[in-house]
């Protein structure tokens, strides 16, 4: 009896273990299956994404591989928070992101092929953190991702890249780190009768000196398109063949002929004695790492976009009612130039001075230098234009 009882108890225990989902190779779960899926907010979050596609997704810092994971979202996840990894997010900086599907990663490591995600990801991201933002930075994650076409990613340029879908400001599909020569994205088809996918090139960097954030946008020079954004229209209907296209990041430079921020920067220098913000009008405004307050004898960057919804730049803008003040709730000093103006115009991709001075008994004082500096310089971007 003892052991008819024992041997049933066996056979019990194999019947259980074979109905469950086993670990592969044979050995404990794979790193994999501790990957981190939960969504987290306020300080706790390195970074928010809306993933707009149906792949549960994974998010790496630069290379995939065990020691680089960052955490898990799942697919259609709106305001999915990864977490904060003190030691990734730690400082102010740039993190080049790789996310990858949740069954190419699981594939990829059965076949001790985790290099080839690094080529070949679902997509990158470009993500900036500042341990002093009031909000974390949001990430749009396209559902045109992940599909039958694909595109060969050339940027031999010194700045990372984004490919951003129907305009300069739409969601971005692709991301290429600077100096590199291989990426692959992949995208479905656009929703008929729609028949091409339009992709708009948009380089963007981080100086960690001055805090400052911004973006590049190449420009037609010439032609029925002058002043607008270049762009690459492709053939992704789904009435068409496959498209196996590759876009050279040199080559939007180079037929678009000149380039722009699009934008104007204001540096404010506090050289008071007590703290300040900035405010336009009666609203409280974010410097370009999206901090308020500016230091004593320190100084910020704020950043103006001079651009229309369809991405026309402007020359110039007309920009006033630009205040400092001590708290984050008073206003006490209106900004204005050497001869009194409060009114100022500001000419696209130049960079202009405030000065602050003063102190909270005595009241600040606020003149802006409206003489600028053109920052644009194509010599920053690839050695090719060194020359200019």
């Amino acid at each position: 009896m003892k052991c008819l009882l024992k041997m049933a108890m066996v056979v019990m225990a194999i019947m259980f273990f074979a109905g469950c989902d086993q670990p592969t190779g044979g050995g404990p779960a794979s790193w994999i299956d501790q990957i981190n899926w939960h969504s987290h907010s306020g300080a706790n979050a390195g970074f928010i994404v809306d993933n707009h596609s149906n792949s549960r997704l994974v998010a790496f810092i630069g290379s995939v591989s065990p020691g680089t994971v960052l955490g898990g979202i799942p697919a259609r996840a709106d305001n999915h928070g990864i977490y904060r990894d003190s030691g990734v997010f730690d400082r102010t900086r740039s993190i080049t992101v790789t996310l990858v599907s949740e069954d190419d990663l699981r594939w990829h490591y059965s076949e001790g092929a985790l290099s080839a995600l690094d080529g070949n990801p679902f997509t990158r991201i470009l993500v900036f953190y500042s341990p002093g933002l009031p909000t974390t930075p949001r990430h749009q994650i396209s559902e045109r991702i992940g599909g039958r076409h694909t595109l060969f990613i050339h940027n031999p340029t010194t700045f990372a890249v984004e490919l951003r879908l129907n305009s300069p400001f739409g969601h971005t599909v692709g991301f290429a780190p600077p100096q590199t020569y291989s990426t692959v994205i992949h995208l479905n088809d656009p929703a008929p009768p729609i028949i091409s996918t339009v992709l708009f090139p948009v380089f963007r960097f981080f100086h960690p000196v001055s805090q400052i954030v911004s973006e590049i946008i190449p420009v037609w020079s010439s032609g029925p398109l002058q002043g607008t954004p270049f762009f690459w229209p492709i053939p992704t209907g789904h009435a068409n063949p496959a498209v196996n296209m590759a876009l050279d990041m040199q080559d939007a430079l180079d037929l678009a002929g000149s380039i722009s921020l699009g934008a104007a920067w204001i540096v404010v220098e506090n050289r008071a004695d007590i703290p300040i913000t900035v405010f336009q009008g009666n609203a409280l405004l974010p410097n370009s790492m999206g901090l308020f307050q500016i230091p004593s004898n320190s100084s910020s960057v704020f950043v103006f976009y001079m651009r229309d919804d369809s991405g026309t730049f402007w020359p110039y803008m007309v920009i006033g009612n630009l205040w400092v003040g001590p708290t984050v709730s008073i206003r006490s000093e209106i900004i204005e130039d050497a001869e009194g103006n409060r009114v100022s115009t500001l000419r696209s991709d130049h960079r202009y001075t405030v000065t602050v001075t003063g102190n909270l008994l005595e009241g600040l004082s606020a003149v802006i230098d409206l003489e600028g500096e053109l920052i644009v310089r194509l010599c920053c971007l690839t050695k090719n234009h060194s020359k200019h």
